[in-house]
């Protein structure tokens, strides 16, 4: 008999005796073992995964867990008491802090002395409750309790009532628990409401209450409803409310307990906090004794307000007294319109002319009249002098003068008179002062004296030369001579112009070496021109280090090149490109291969060039058949089109300049003809690829 394959022996092909592991015989057949099972080799039977397991290999080796419990180590271990089971991670996490059970880490479901659940969470009772444990819920405390540990015992009372011995003892209104009576006690002035003698809980208005103290609002503030308001922005102090000012700040004043601004002819007063009429005289000003302007034609002056003075007048304009001129003792509107006229001159027309020098201003007519012939000057009369001409002399009042003109009257003398000048005088005023020289004599200070080298005579007078003369004739600056190193140039004494020297011997100016730029020998050079790259060695202009002297005496700089040339670091060589030939094959003007003259201008391989010298650039041209091979032919049947691409090699550079369009025919009747030449050079370390090619795209549309 044949067994099923799962028995290991049977005795019908039902009934099953033994089974193939790890399948377990119950009632004649071989099953698998159930989930929470596994499969004891020893004992051949499914046998019961531990508590909490929902899938193990042995008793030992759990692989998966029931919810609630942890995989730790292949053994399923249960949450504890204070902590939760995290699903997203499939384990056991710690509530959080207070509480004894959670659901969840934000979620309490029970909570641990003295704390109860509030919304799923741990709280300790609010103010005014306590945690009673026997229910483990909060309880109101005592009515005049704040905070309380339980229903008799306050921690914090209601104000005004205070603690004592875990009572909170209340006194009416305006009186404080004093525990040294212990007795109710009034609360001192001004408190309303205290708790202590120093410390008030409400005040008297308009006093307001600050850290348990009664105080007024500093200036600016008012009290409202116990709190310091700011006054308006118009007030400096105010009661009441914010508008009703009982003081400003200047310079506005008190006016029915609102700021106002003063008049422009009032002024602040400080004493009354109000504004104040300016003094009559003042349209405005700053105090009582300050005027700031003056009513005309009064005039300011150091804050008071005063006429002009009798020799002055009042300026409309610019609101000052402005001084009368010249002789006008008064005057009116201008300071030239005379009323009235100082002693010496006299009024006409409004204006005061003074009398000449030899006149008097005479009282009696208020005119001016002549003195008498023998005064330069005189006063009050016409005969008393007070000014005589140079050849007289003043004696009380009297001009005394002697007939001849060698004479002097001499009021020194023991019996004054007239007495003769002294010999080097033609004329004279006293003995030691000429008025005239004789012949060949020049006055100078009432001397007569020969004039200076340096002199020369002008009106009878010795006058100095021009510091730049060393003599000179009929003018200071007229030169005759000139003192070294300067020299004569029309009448002019003048330095030596630049690049000339002054030689002494010769006292003239001679050319410094044409090396110097100035010099003060004929081999000594002072300076050289930097531009002509010259520097001063020696006393002499030598080359700068850069440069070197040529035959025509000439510093060139050591770097110079003629035209078309360049300096190579080492040397001259020739510019390639530029277009002009001097030494090398060719230059075509440009840097370019492929056109019979090379990037570095030397001939190309199959090209004829011509020409070239410094005036004009070399021209080549290809001498050798083009090749042509045609690449591709794409039909537009739409336009009755084709288009040829046609390679030519080899690829020139010159083809681009050809008009291919004009070369080629069709004997076809031809709507357009389009033909470039694309370059396609191709470029291997700078020179051109061997079996280059470009190309010719010809675009042709039939009619």
């Amino acid at each position: 008999m044949l067994c099923p394959q799962q028995c290991i022996s049977c005795t019908a092909p039902t009934m099953c005796t033994a089974c193939v592991a790890p399948l377990s015989l119950a009632s004649g057949a071989c099953l698998p073992c159930r989930p929470n099972q596994y499969f004891d080799t020893a004992s051949k039977t499914c046998m019961n995964c531990t508590t909490g397991c929902i899938f193990c290999n042995s008793s030992t080796a759990c692989g998966s867990c029931l919810f609630g419990y942890q995989l730790t180590a292949g053994t399923c271990v249960a949450c504890t008491s204070q902590q939760y089971f995290n699903v997203s991670i499939m384990a056991c996490q710690t509530c959080p802090p207070n509480c004894l059970t959670c659901s969840s880490p934000t979620v309490c479901t029970s909570c641990s002395s003295p704390r109860v659940l509030f919304g799923g969470q741990c709280q300790l009772c609010p103010l005014g409750q306590f945690y009673d444990a026997a229910d483990g819920i909060c309880a109101p405390c005592a009515s005049t309790c704040l905070s309380c540990t339980s229903a008799t015992a306050c921690t914090l009372c209601q104000i005004p009532a205070v603690l004592v011995s875990g009572v909170c003892m209340s006194c009416p209104a305006g009186e404080y628990y004093d525990p040294s009576g212990p007795t109710c006690t009034a609360c001192a002035a001004p408190c309303v409401t205290c708790s202590s003698a120093t410390n008030c809980a409400s005040c008297t208005s308009p006093l307001i209450l600050v850290a348990g103290v009664c105080q007024g609002c500093p200036a600016g503030k008012f009290s409202l409803a116990g709190v310091c308001t700011v006054c308006d922005a118009g007030c400096l102090t105010c009661a009441g409310t914010a508008t009703t000012c009982t003081s400003c700040a200047p310079p506005k004043g008190l006016s029915a307990g609102a700021c106002v601004a003063c008049l422009s002819t009032q002024y602040f007063s400080p004493l009354t906090g109000s504004c104040a009429n300016c003094p009559s005289g003042c349209p405005t000003c700053n105090s009582s004794s300050n005027c700031l302007s003056c009513t005309a034609p009064n005039v300011l002056s150091e804050g008071q307000c005063f006429p002009c003075p009798s020799n002055a007048f009042y300026n409309s304009t610019s609101k000052k007294c402005v001084g009368c001129s010249g002789n006008c003792l008064t005057c009116q509107d201008s300071s030239a319109y005379c009323l009235s006229c100082k002693p010496g001159a006299v009024l006409s027309s409004n204006k005061c002319i003074p009398c000449l020098p030899n006149q008097y201003f005479d009282a009696g007519t208020s005119s001016c009249a002549a003195c008498d012939a023998a005064c330069a000057g005189c006063s009050v009369t016409a005969t008393n002098c007070t000014a005589c001409d140079p050849a007289s002399v003043l004696v009380a009042g009297a001009c005394m003068s002697c007939s001849a003109t060698a004479e002097f009257y001499d009021l020194t003398a023991a019996t004054p008179g007239c007495v003769a000048c002294p010999s080097s005088c033609a004329n004279c005023k006293n003995a030691s002062y000429c008025l005239s020289c004789p012949a060949g004599k020049n006055l100078a200070g009432g001397a007569c004296q020969t004039c200076l080298s340096t002199e020369f005579t002008l009106s009878g007078t010795c006058t100095t030369c021009d510091a730049s003369c060393a003599s000179c004739i009929a003018s200071a600056a007229n030169c005759t001579s000139c003192t070294a190193p300067k020299i004569l140039v029309n009448s002019a004494c003048v330095d030596c112009p630049v690049g000339t020297f002054y030689d002494a011997g010769r006292r003239n100016c001679l050319k410094c070496l044409p090396t110097c730029l100035a010099c003060s020998a004929p081999t000594t050079c002072s300076s050289c021109d930097a531009n002509r790259s010259r520097t001063l060695v020696s006393g002499q202009c030598v080359c700068t280090s850069d440069s070197s002297e040529n035959l025509m005496g000439q510093c060139i700089s050591n770097t110079f090149c003629f035209p078309g040339f360049q300096w190579s670091g080492t040397d001259c060589q020739e510019i390639c490109g530029d277009g002009k030939v001097f030494v090398l094959p060719c230059d075509d003007g440009n840097t370019l291969d492929g056109d019979g003259c090379s990037r570095i201008c030397q001939l190309e391989g199959n090209f004829s060039c011509r020409g070239g010298n410094s005036l004009g650039n070399t021209e080549c041209s290809y001498n050798q058949p083009l090749k042509l091979a045609v690449q591709k032919i794409i039909k537009d049947l739409t336009k009755n089109a084709v288009n040829f691409s046609i390679g030519l090699s080899p690829n020139l550079r010159m083809l681009k300049e050809v008009n291919f369009t004009n070369l080629i025919k069709s004997n076809l009747p031809l709507k357009r003809i389009v033909a470039t030449y694309i370059d396609a050079v191709s470029y291997s370390g700078g020179k051109v690829g061997a079996g280059s090619a470009g190309t010719l795209q010809i675009y042709a549309e039939h009619s």
